[in-house]
């Protein structure tokens, strides 16, 4: 298990976000006493695993959002110049091919690098694929009710900051 420094750490050396950026340093020092705090995998609680669902946002937050030429999300999502950012969902997350331009960076830069030395048993990278696949149809899916959420260009990049977010928080990432 990471203590709470080191999966701040591996948040940062993963998605390129500098872990002192005021929204991602302001968060870590919030949920610094609901991270791990030992190395010890018997001590790991729900609470830790919150926290650490949290920080994962906070970092894909700061990826996704960062605009600028050369920024976080381009360097993140290299190749990904054709992506949707601004189109509704179902436009943006409509081809597989798209989908992959978000989720081949997400495996190869979070769950590829999470499982290098990690613990045996980690799923492949092809189940994950999977999963985050999955994941793109559920959050589509639950586009266009009365009382479902906006489906806008905002709601694309949560979906994304969602897909980034759920592999930053998996045990690959904070269980060495």
């Amino acid at each position: 298990m990471r203590s709470f420094a080191r999966v701040n750490a591996s948040m940062a050396a993963v998605t390129g976000v500098d872990p002192i950026a005021s929204g991602v340093d302001a968060t870590y020092l919030e949920l610094e006493q609901q991270l791990p705090s030992t190395n010890d995998l018997r001590s790991f609680v729900s609470a830790n695993q919150v926290g650490i669902a949290k920080l994962g946002v906070e970092y894909c937050d700061a990826v996704v959002e960062d605009v600028a030429p050369g920024g976080l999300r381009e360097r993140f999502f290299a190749g990904a110049t054709g992506f949707g950012w601004t189109d509704l969902p179902s436009v943006a997350f409509a081809d597989p091919a798209n989908v992959d331009l978000i989720t081949d960076p997400i495996l190869d830069r979070i769950i590829g690098a999470g499982l290098r030395g990690t613990v045996a048993g980690n799923p492949a990278r092809d189940e994950v694929e999977l999963v985050l696949d999955q994941l793109v149809v559920d959050l589509l899916g639950s586009c266009g009710g009365a009382s479902e959420p906006i489906c806008d260009d905002v709601y694309t990049r949560s979906m994304v900051k969602g897909l980034c977010a759920a592999a930053l928080a998996s045990g690959p990432v904070h269980i060495h």
